[in-house]
């Protein structure tokens, strides 16, 4: 029997702000039977990050470059694309091995304007890579998803474009009807409430026939006691002359108090907190390393960086800086520098040191955007 094909082999390059959307992409691509290497997913604790990065790229079949507004900050994903490139001049011409693709509006690299790019962020964009994933499976004998049938092994990679639209198709015609069942479903509900509700009485509209009569009535009463001979002398009796006593009064004048209301407080509101702005000019200017204990095997060294920024906002209460994706500290607000001192313990003699530091502004209503710093720190 021959040997089974291997699935595709897809690393995923991303900036670390975007984490939550390459984390979506890679449960999409599993699910359809790619190979995918991330960092968060395939990294172990304690592993060398650098080697093993280096290590996934070579040993891909395609790099998928997520692109966007903050990929392309300065760090170790640009030492990434670097990677990418020199294993893209092994391949021959032709070869799809680097694919950009866009999570939003942005600029594309420099170094990766020989490639055209996908838009995931557009209703079609994960079909077309899908497309061109198939297409590089097929040139290198690879498989994507796995289907058995009675025993049988089929790769997905020899359906062609034109089978794979039907299922499409038969799948949004599902979701439609499933949407359309809904709405009647909602609609056979609220008939039933309203059958269930009990009929208001009708108000009783009166009798314009007895509205009339009841008026001529009134009318003709009225008409009658004017006519009246007795009602008549009492209206026009003149009247007799009565006397009139004059009684002359002191009349005191009591001041009447004056009540005095002092005015009422205002409530003062006070409009919640905005998000703070990000730092800018996120920089190391010194950075040194020092021996502070070796022995026949192992060598301890001591690293010092010196972070700098600009602070722009008025409404921080501290900023978070992180080494490496862990918390290192919380600064107060206003600050604009920051001592960073740690350890590493290694068997090499000379050993250099990659840091990625980040730092965020913080309040009440949250975080500000990430600003990334990638520095390289040599034992000396």
């Amino acid at each position: 029997m021959p040997e089974p094909k291997r699935p595709l082999k897809v690393f995923l390059c991303h900036a670390h702000a975007d984490r939550d959307a390459v984390r979506a992409l890679y449960a999409r691509l599993k699910r359809e039977g790619v190979d995918v290497w991330l960092d968060k997913e395939k990294l172990l604790p304690g592993a060398d990050w650098e080697f093993e990065i280096r290590k996934a790229v070579r040993e891909s079949d395609v790099v998928v470059v997520c692109l966007s507004k903050q990929f392309n900050q300065a760090g170790f994903r640009q030492k990434e694309v670097r990677i990418a490139l020199e294993e893209a001049d092994k391949k021959p011409e032709g070869e799809i091995f680097i694919i950009p693709a866009r999570l939003e509006e942005c600029d594309n690299l420099e170094s990766l304007s020989k490639w055209h790019w996908v838009d995931l962020f557009e209703s079609n964009g994960f079909q077309r890579l899908m497309m061109a994933l198939h297409i590089r499976a097929d040139r290198i004998g690879t498989v994507l998803r796995q289907r058995k049938s009675r025993g049988n092994t089929v790769s997905r990679t020899n359906v062609t474009r034109e089978q794979a639209e039907p299922d499409e198709v038969s799948r949004e015609k599902t979701e439609q009807d499933a949407i359309e069942k809904a709405r009647l479903d909602s609609e056979l509900l609220e008939r039933q409430k309203n059958a269930k509700r009990p009929n208001q009485p009708k108000r009783a509209r009166p009798n314009t026939t007895i509205v009339v009569a009841v008026i001529g009535l009134v009318g003709t009463l009225c008409a009658a006691l004017i006519s009246s001979p007795s009602l008549q002398g009492i209206l026009l009796r003149t009247p007799e002359p009565t006397s009139t006593l004059v009684f002359t009064a002191t009349q005191t004048k009591t001041p009447v108090p004056t009540n005095t209301f002092a005015p009422s407080k205002t409530p003062t509101f006070t409009p919640p907190p905005s998000l703070p702005n990000a730092p800018e000019k996120f920089y190391a200017d010194a950075a040194c390393s020092a021996v502070i204990a070796h022995s026949y095997v192992y060598y301890k060294y001591e690293y010092v960086a010196y972070l700098h920024w600009t602070d722009q906002s008025d409404n921080e209460t501290g900023f978070e800086i992180t080494r490496n994706g862990d918390l290192v500290t919380t600064v107060e607000p206003n600050t604009k520098e920051y001592k960073d001192t740690f350890t590493i313990t290694t068997p090499y003699k000379r050993y250099d040191v990659t840091a990625t530091y980040t730092i965020q502004s913080i309040n009440a209503a949250g975080k500000s955007e990430i600003v990334e710093l990638f520095i390289t720190l040599t034992c000396r």
